[in-house]
C-alpha cells in the first residue's frame, strides 16, 4: 500500500516538473484538446445529454425497452434497457453508453452486475465520428466508413455475445410508475440541463489532459522510442505507423488523425488499424466513462477488458471485410485535416436527437397500439 502512494507521489511530481519544463508545449497542447471539445464534442453530444434525459425522466426509456427486450434477451442475455442504451449509443457514440447505465441505475431501472454487463456492447463510437471525422474529415473519402462502421458495430455486437455466454438471464428490477416524474416539465428541462454541463465538464476535462499526455509523449520521442523497439522486435519496417497506433491506446481522435497521416501506407493496413483504434477508445474515453459509472459501483476491469476484445474482433472484421470487397482507391492527399464548425456540428446534433426521440416515442406508441389490439374484447 505504502508503495503505491509513493508511486503516485513520484507520478504527481515528475508531471508538475514536466509541465514546468515543456509549459509551452503543454499549453498548446490543452489549446487543440480545448478546440476539440468545444468544436467537436461539445456540440455533437449536448443535445444528445438532454433528450436521453428527458426520455429517461418521462419514462419512455423503460417503454422502448419493453420493445426491444426479446432481441436484448436473445442476443446478450440482457434485459430491455439496454435496447434503449444501445440504440442511443450507436447514434450519438461516447461516452453516452456509460452515462445512460448511471442514469439508470439512479433511477432504479438497473443493478450494479447489469451495469457492468450492458457495458460490453453499449459502449461504442456515434456514426458522426466514424464516418464524418474519420472518413470524410481525415481519409478524405466517406465511402471508408461504410468499412470502419461494419467493423465497429459488428464488433460491438460479437464482443457482447461472447461477455454474455456465462451470463444468467436478466433479472428484471421494479419498474413502478414512482419512477416516471411528475415534476413540471421546465425543472425536468432545467435538471437535464445541468446534468448534461456537468457531464461534458468532466469529458472536456479528460479530453484537455489526455491532450497534453499525448503531446508530451511525442514531443519526449517516448512513443517514437517504444515504436522503434517494438519494429525491431516485430520486424514491421514503420515505427511511424506504430507509433500513430500506439497512440490510440491514450487518446482516439490523436491516434486516427496520425494514422490518417501516413499517406505511404495502404489502405488495406490503414483502415484495421484505425477501427480497432476507434473501438479500444483509448484510455481518454475509458477514464471519462469510469468516471461516469462510479455511482454504480461497476469495477473498471468491466470497462476496459470489453474493449480490449472489441478492438481485437474489429480489426479482424475490417481485415476480412477489406478481403471480400476491395477497395479500389488510390491513397492520395491524404492529409490530417480535423476542422468541423460549432455551428454545423449542433445543428446536425440536435437535428439527429430530435429525430431520435420522435422515432422512439413513435415505436413505443406503435408498440402500445398493437398490444392493446392484441388483448380479447
Amino acid at each position: 500500500m505504502h508503495i503505491k502512494k509513493y508511486i503516485i507521489y513520484i507520478a504527481c511530481f515528475s508531471a508538475f516538473i514536466l509541465l514546468v519544463l515543456y509549459s509551452s508545449v503543454c499549453i498548446a497542447a490543452a489549446k487543440e484538446g480545448l478546440n476539440l471539445w468545444i468544436n467537436v464534442v461539445f456540440p455533437s453530444l449536448f443535445p444528445f445529454f438532454i433528450a436521453s434525459s428527458m426520455l429517461i425522466s418521462y419514462g419512455a426509456a423503460t417503454a422502448l425497452g419493453n420493445v426491444l427486450a426479446p432481441v436484448m434477451r436473445l442476443l446478450f442475455k440482457a434485459s430491455g434497457e439496454s435496447g434503449y442504451i444501445m440504440a442511443t449509443t450507436m447514434l450519438s457514440g461516447y461516452p453516452m453508453g456509460p452515462r445512460l447505465c448511471s442514469q439508470m441505475y439512479s433511477k432504479g431501472y438497473i443493478s450494479t452486475s447489469q451495469v457492468e454487463h450492458f457495458l460490453s456492447f453499449v459502449n461504442t463510437s456515434g456514426p458522426s465520428f466514424i464516418i464524418g471525422a474519420v472518413a470524410s474529415g481525415m481519409l478524405r473519402n466517406a465511402q471508408l466508413g461504410i468499412y470502419l462502421a461494419i467493423a465497429h458495430y459488428v464488433g460491438a455486437l460479437l464482443t457482447g455475445i461472447i461477455f454474455s455466454i456465462k451470463k444468467d438471464k436478466p433479472i428484471n428490477l421494479s419498474h413502478s410508475k414512482d419512477n416516471i416524474t411528475t415534476e413540471p416539465f421546465g425543472k425536468v428541462l432545467s435538471k437535464a440541463v445541468s446534468n448534461a454541463m456537468q457531464t461534458q465538464l468532466i469529458i472536456g476535462g479528460f479530453i484537455i489532459l489526455f491532450s497534453i499526455i499525448i503531446k508530451l509523449l511525442l514531443h519526449l520521442n517516448i512513443l517514437s522510442g517504444i515504436s522503434y523497439i517494438i519494429s525491431q522486435i516485430t520486424n514491421v519496417n514503420s515505427p511511424e505507423l506504430i507509433s500513430s497506433t500506439l497512440a490510440g491506446v491514450f487518446e482516439i481522435t490523436n491516434s486516427c488523425n496520425l494514422l490518417a497521416a501516413n499517406d505511404s501506407i495502404s489502405l488495406n493496413v490503414l483502415l484495421p488499424l484505425i477501427a480497432a483504434v476507434i473501438s479500444f477508445s483509448g484510455f481518454s474515453i475509458i477514464m471519462q466513462s469510469y468516471a461516469l459509472i462510479t455511482n454504480t459501483g461497476a469495477r473498471f476491469k468491466t470497462l476496459i477488458a470489453p474493449k480490449i476484445v472489441h478492438a481485437l474482433i474489429a480489426y479482424i472484421l475490417c481485415v476480412i471485410t477489406l478481403k471480400l470487397f476491395p477497395i479500389s482507391i488510390a491513397v492520395s492527399n491524404i492529409a490530417a485535416a480535423y476542422n468541423y464548425s460549432f455551428t454545423n456540428t449542433l445543428i446536425n446534433s440536435v437535428t439527429y436527437s430530435v429525430m431520435y426521440s420522435l422515432v422512439v416515442i413513435i415505436v413505443i406508441m406503435i408498440s402500445n397500439i398493437l398490444r392493446h389490439s392484441k388483448k380479447p374484447a
